[in-house]
């Protein structure tokens, strides 16, 4: 393509070239802009999760219907949201998590699910 072209047009190629070069360079830039602002809104979305199904009645009757549910951001901050099912009640108790640690007293389920929802930060 260059061997038959005059020096106006490989100037006007050049400088076509150079314009592009130039967009693809702010539309990279733009990209880093939106990748990096996304990355950080994301760190606190959901990122770990886990559930842990029992049954809180001596005796086991009723099936397990109770549950804990532990959700974490990359931080490990979040919550567990444990529902208890009873013959004649259902009670639902939320507690905060921040950095991998509760900001109040855990049962014995709930400190089952956070540390099976802390464990796997180490498999990502």
């Amino acid at each position: 393509a260059f061997g038959n072209s005059k020096p106006k047009e490989l100037e006007q190629l050049l400088h076509r070239y150079a314009l592009d070069v130039n967009k693809s360079n702010k539309d990279l830039e733009l990209l880093k802009q939106f990748t990096s602002k996304h990355y950080s809104l994301f760190q606190s979305a959901i990122q770990y999760f886990s559930i842990v199904h029992y049954n809180p009645h001596i005796s086991n009757s009723g099936g397990n219907q109770s549950f804990s549910l532990c959700t974490l951001d990359n931080d490990f901050n979040g919550y567990i949201l444990t529902v208890i099912f009873t013959n004649n009640n259902c009670n639902t108790f939320c507690k905060e998590i921040k950095k991998g640690k509760p900001n109040q007293g855990l049962s014995i389920e709930e400190q089952a699910v956070l540390d099976k929802t802390l464990s796997k930060k180490k498999y990502l």
